[in-house]
């Protein structure tokens, strides 16, 4: 993936959220904790591409996930649906510059790395920091891009 492609990866997803016309789940998270969970993910990646570029190889594990308190403290920066969407767009442009920033040997980076999906381990091994930032914007977004549709009513 080139950085260009994360970045507009994040297109789609923003205009759904602009769209709006949500449902609250019964269960699960509604569309501003989906939005802030992209927004806070692109956040980190990008932290952890910076601290590669300086040097370092920091330790990936998403356990616990954000809590609800987390995902609403984020929300509540911003003036609804249309500026999570805005604030999507804007990480999503700050982790496809903090992976062009990276040189290839940089990209190639393993981090220690445990992934969890509903409270079951889904990786836990040693990722590429590349792969992780590329992966964010393409496997995890398109799963939470289905997500958000799927909370419109039929």
């Amino acid at each position: 993936m080139h950085a260009d492609q994360i970045e507009a990866a994040y297109q789609p997803f923003a205009a759904v959220l602009r769209e709006g016309g949500f449902a609250e789940p019964e269960q699960g998270w509604g569309a501003s904790q989906i939005a802030s969970h992209i927004g806070l993910t692109n956040e980190l990646f990008s932290e952890l591409a910076d601290r590669v570029r300086a040097g370092e190889v920091p330790a990936f594990d998403n356990t616990p996930t954000w809590a609800d308190a987390e995902l609403a403290g984020y929300a509540a920066q911003f003036d609804g649906l249309a500026g999570l969407a805005d604030a999507v767009l804007s990480s999503g442009a700050r982790a496809a510059a903090a992976y062009a920033a990276m040189s290839e040997d940089q990209r190639a980076v393993k981090l220690p790395t445990t992934i969890w999906h509903e409270g079951q381990i889904v990786q836990d091994e040693p990722t590429a920091i590349g792969d992780l930032v590329a992966g964010n914007a393409d496997f995890h977004l398109n799963m939470h891009l289905a997500q958000l549709r799927a909370l419109r009513p039929a």
